[in-house]
């Protein structure tokens, strides 16, 4: 095979790839929307949830659940960005024994600006002028990474 032809292999693996990724985000977002659906409705019908489908949008058991762990799955949870102040709501929601932390705002600004700083976490504007937080998914990361990849040895003209 000439250079040619293995830039090309590579330009169309990389389309696919990004393509693929791409339609796994939609997927992954629809699955996170449907969840919550799906427990209204079953509680509704007095229906029982299927719990395998469940334990990716909640961990079976959330008590063993680090702070910073906690943060990370209610910006997950969300398809929009969160104020601190909802981010820590949200924590409590899922582990109600914090309320006795003394500071827990606190605990959750510091948490959020780690994440940010290691590119988990996007810091956005709010509409009241303060800060958001959005959580960055796998994807996002790995479509950011292949657009700044180079073409490396072999593939220069």
């Amino acid at each position: 095979m000439a250079k040619k032809d293995y830039r090309r292999a590579f330009a169309a693996a990389k389309r696919e790839l990004g393509d693929l990724l791409k339609r796994r985000e939609q997927i992954d977002k629809r699955i996170v929307t449907l969840k919550p659906i799906l427990n209204d409705l079953a509680a509704l019908c007095e229906a029982k949830t299927d719990q395998e489908f469940m334990h990716t949008v909640f961990p079976k058991d959330t008590k063993s659940c680090g702070i910073t762990d906690l943060v990370r799955l209610a910006l997950k949870r969300e398809m929009e960005p969160l104020a601190p102040v909802d981010v820590r709501n949200q924590v409590l929601f899922l582990r109600p024994d914090l309320s006795k932390q003394s500071n827990l705002l606190a605990s959750v600004h510091t948490v959020l600006k780690r994440l940010v700083k290691s590119g988990e976490v996007d810091e956005v504007p709010a509409l009241s002028g303060k800060k958001a937080y959005r959580w960055i998914s796998e994807v996002a990361r790995v479509l950011s990474w292949l657009k700044d990849v180079e073409w490396g040895a072999g593939f220069k003209e």
